[in-house]
């Protein structure tokens, strides 16, 4: 097999240079030993990946005996070779040692940052060019500079420390010193600066921490000046992940009034989307939690939600909201929310997320409601003990202790054993019949209308739990 010139069978060896070396004068004897590869396959043009990692990672020693591509770890995998000219002499041969020198500095790597280490036996320490080293000593950096610090040390310049990640911490700690005359000066220094940028701030990564460590500070007025700059962008900093949080520990410092009147009339037009939102309906949800005491503050989530209550009930963040409503509204409020989802049972309870809501209001409505949803249900039992959502709500209903035996004896006269039987959603009905049926009349003639069915889902593994619950009476 002919080789390229001046490589051999029994040497193929990469050149080793030293820093004052032409590399057209290069010795390949002694750098990696002899090669005993396989030439089966061999290519002219193609140096094993082994004989020439990539420059940006490898490094280049001032020692003679070492070859410029001696690998930093040798335990690196190896990387894909690079191909080249037949001729590796006189491709070589055209490199000096300021070309190759550029082309190190080009890579990041400075040529001259090879030192003794005196503590190592003065072998050569050499510094890796590492964006993550220079990110990690800035950010040590800028750490550093507030040890020992004080507010004062950085006034004019509070704005920018609270989008800052270490900023945002020191000015926190100021906020958190004991002294509470000095606490009270650190606040109203901090808000000055930044009342003016408070919606941005509310939705900055960091500095919202800031706002809400700052709300818990500030006096009453300085708050509802925050609150009447910030309230005309309210629902979008409720949209907003980080504004979320700041709103809503706004929202449970308030202490007024006029603050309770400022956050109703910006967010009474848009409780809907609020309520349909991933952050959104955490702000509707503090604000029933917050302003319940005093109904008439949060009449106006009770009214969008009555007007659009399957748009905000077939949400799967809205279902969450209406439930808070019925757990925080008043007597009247509540009853006023229950009679319209009532009225809207059935196309709730095929819903996802609106059939939780039917459900909850068979757990906490009133009577009135209550009777509304089974009178509706009882026409359509069937149709919703077959469906994968409405059979949630037929169970609910049976496992409602006074309501239970309306279901089971509607299910007994109509002869729906058999559809349930071999439906997959019916059967859990039947199975939930069983449980909570405790009048011996009802549960022993289930037991006399399902034997007859069982062999054929006897081998079925809601067959097998209906003859397990009915064995018993056998």
């Amino acid at each position: 097999m002919n080789l390229p010139n001046n490589i051999s069978n029994n040497n193929f060896k990469t050149p080793s240079i030293n820093n004052n070396q032409n590399i057209s004068s290069i010795d390949i004897n002694n750098t990696y030993g002899n090669f005993n590869g396989n030439f089966n396959n061999y290519n002219g043009n193609y140096i094993p990946s082994h004989s020439q990692p990539p420059f940006n990672n490898r490094n280049f020693s001032n020692s003679s005996t070492s070859s410029p591509f001696t690998p930093i770890n040798p335990n690196t995998p190896n990387t894909p070779g690079y191909l080249i000219s037949p001729n590796v002499n006189s491709t070589i041969a055209n490199i000096n040692n300021a070309t190759l020198n550029t082309a190190i500095n080009n890579n990041g790597i400075n040529n001259n940052t090879t030192t003794n280490n005196n503590n190592n036996n003065n072998s050569p320490s050499i510094r890796k060019f590492n964006h993550n080293n220079i990110t990690n000593r800035k950010r040590g950096e800028d750490a550093s500079k507030f040890l020992n610090a004080k507010l004062e040390d950085f006034k004019g310049q509070i704005y920018i420390l609270c989008k800052d990640q270490h900023g945002c911490r020191f000015l926190q700690k100021q906020l958190d010193l004991n002294d509470e005359t000095f606490k009270s000066e650190t606040a109203t220094m901090i808000f000055e600066e930044i009342c003016d940028n408070i919606v941005e701030l509310m939705t900055d990564p960091f500095g919202n921490y800031l706002i809400q460590k700052l709300l818990e500070k500030i006096v009453i007025k300085q708050r509802v000046i925050l609150i009447k700059n910030a309230a005309s962008q309210f629902t979008t900093i409720a949209l907003d992940p980080h504004g979320t949080r700041a709103l809503q520990k706004l929202i449970e410092v308030i202490t007024t009034q006029e603050e309770n009147s400022i956050i109703i009339s910006s967010f009474e037009k848009n409780i809907v989307s609020l309520s349909r939102d991933l952050n959104g309906n955490h702000v509707v949800q503090k604000i029933l939690t917050k302003f319940n005491s005093k109904p008439e503050n949060i009449q106006f989530i009770f009214d969008a939600a009555c007007q659009n209550c399957i748009q905000i009930s077939t949400h799967r963040h809205g279902c969450c909201v209406l439930q808070r409503c019925l757990d925080y509204g008043s007597q009247d409020q509540c009853k006023q929310l229950s009679l319209v989802i009532a009225n809207n049972c059935l196309t709730l309870s095929l819903d996802p997320f609106g059939n939780y809501v039917v459900q909850y209001v068979l757990s906490k409505g009133d009577d009135e409601s209550i009777r509304i949803i089974v009178d509706s249900i009882l026409g359509r039992i069937l149709r919703l003990s077959t469906h994968k959502f409405g059979s949630n709500v037929i169970e609910k209903t049976l496992r409602t202790e006074n309501l239970a035996p309306i279901i089971i004896d509607k299910i007994l006269r109509n002869g729906f054993l058999t559809k349930l039987l071999h439906d997959a959603f019916g059967n859990y009905v039947l199975q939930t019949s069983l449980d909570v049926a405790k009048k011996p009349k009802q549960f022993n003639k289930l037991c006399d209308l399902l034997r007859p069915l069982l062999p054929g889902v006897r081998n079925t593994p809601h067959g097998r739990r209906i003859s397990a619950r009915i064995q018993p009476s056998i």
